[in-house]
């Protein structure tokens, strides 16, 4: 009897394993194509500062769908949710297969839209599946193992397209299509049952509405919300800039080409640190002093110019920051499990400053390109983490008090 107990899975686990599963295709897909697109644009468009302003349309359509989600979209199941999500990048690589036969800015423009609609489906199926699941201790190991997840997709992603790419660029998005569709097949025969909450009248939600929701909202979870944009801002900078920098150096040496695959592997520690662990408390200081030692490391990036140099600061930097993202994630499933049937607002604004972020991120870095260079836009990067931890761990209180009187009077 107590061996049997020794291997019981907890069906917790169990349910996240399933939806672990299908979710692996979609980062292995968004993986190749996150790596594909800044150079294919480039390409297309000849400067990075443009690249940068057609890749933010995905950042806008993202917003917008934020905003109308608590009207359109709220009674949507997590299962339903994922399945918009597979929808909308097969409809984003079937755009950047047309794109290669006519390439015009409109069909460039609607594919970044397709794109920054399925990552917003795909953004909240994810919290609403956590925050619906898993106990407060538990969310901290839920999210450190779907990062780690996240983690070797986009480590594989980048590899498996520069295999594929060899034989063309058409046949790049082909591959990336028959993993989705894969994915999606599977999806089709597991069950992830999972109801909404509630029942909702969308008459009474409107756009400002919404909008006064996260401004009530936000003064009071500020910190995270900024601590959010400005992680996000990085990740940005990595996949745009960095995909360019990852060619350049793949050129130097081989191993140069491993820039990215660097960065996300570093991701996969953060299942091995929390994925057992109960964190109750300090979620938010850990999170900050985490990002503080990132950007001390980043900011050394360009004092050696050789390929190795570049990679042991990537991997030493993005193994902080990794650390950083699960505590950001249970630290908002936990002011989701607060608000209860109104998490949905809390959902929205999270996406929404991801959104943003993901929005100015491509214009910066292509800026920063212009005027400092690839390599030394990274530098500065570092140097933003550190001034945003040190200001976060000074004013940011120990507990993070939501508006519940208001809360429950809203429509």
């Amino acid at each position: 009897m107590e061996i049997k107990r020794r291997f019981e899975i907890d069906p917790m686990w169990r349910r996240v394993s399933v939806f672990m599963f299908v979710m692996f295709f979609v980062f292995l897909a968004d993986a190749m194509l996150s790596d594909f697109v800044p150079g294919y644009l480039e390409g297309i468009m000849g400067s990075p500062l443009l690249m940068g302003l057609v890749m933010s349309t995905s950042s806008v359509a993202g917003l917008i769908l934020d905003l109308l989600f608590a009207r359109v979209l709220r009674n949507l199941s997590v299962s339903k949710m994922v399945m918009l999500a597979f929808a909308g990048c097969i409809g984003f690589v079937g755009l950047l297969l047309v794109s290669t036969y006519w390439p015009f800015i409109l069909i460039l423009v609607l594919a970044m839209v397709t794109w920054g609609l399925y990552y917003e489906f795909f953004g909240f199926s994810g919290q609403k599946f956590v925050v619906g699941i898993a106990a407060p201790v538990q969310r901290t190991a839920v999210w450190s193992v779907i990062e780690t997840l996240r983690a070797i997709a986009y480590a594989i992603g980048p590899l498996a397209l520069a295999w594929v790419t060899q034989y063309g660029e058409r046949q790049s998005l082909v591959f990336v299509a028959g993993v989705l569709c894969f994915g999606f097949v599977l999806f089709g025969f597991m069950k992830t049952k999972y109801k909404p909450e509630i029942e909702v009248d969308h008459a009474k939600i409107t756009i400002w509405h919404e909008m006064q929701h996260w401004a009530s909202l936000f003064k009071h979870i500020w910190p995270m919300v900024i601590f959010g944009i400005t992680l996000v801002l990085i990740d940005a900078v990595y996949w745009t800039t960095g995909t360019v920098v990852n060619d350049q150096l793949a050129q130097q040496h081989p191993l140069g080409g491993f820039f990215i695959t660097t960065y996300m592997i570093s991701s996969m520690f953060v299942g091995l640190v929390f994925g057992r662990k109960e964190i109750k408390s300090h979620k938010k200081t850990m999170a900050f002093i985490f990002t503080l030692i990132s950007g001390i490391i980043l900011m050394f990036m360009n004092f050696m110019q050789v390929w190795w140099w570049y990679l042991l600061i990537v991997l030493a930097s993005s193994i902080m920051s990794a650390l950083s993202w699960p505590l950001l994630d249970a630290v908002y499933t936990d002011l989701l499990a607060r608000m209860g049937r109104e998490n949905i607002h809390m959902i929205g604004l999270k996406n929404a400053s991801n959104s943003i972020a993901y929005m100015i991120g491509p214009i910066l870095a292509g800026s920063m390109a212009t005027l400092v260079g690839n390599i030394e836009s990274f530098a500065y990067m570092g140097g933003l983490l550190v001034v945003v931890s040190i200001i976060l761990l000074i004013f940011t209180p120990r507990k993070l008090k939501l508006p519940q009187s208001e809360i429950q009077n809203w429509e």
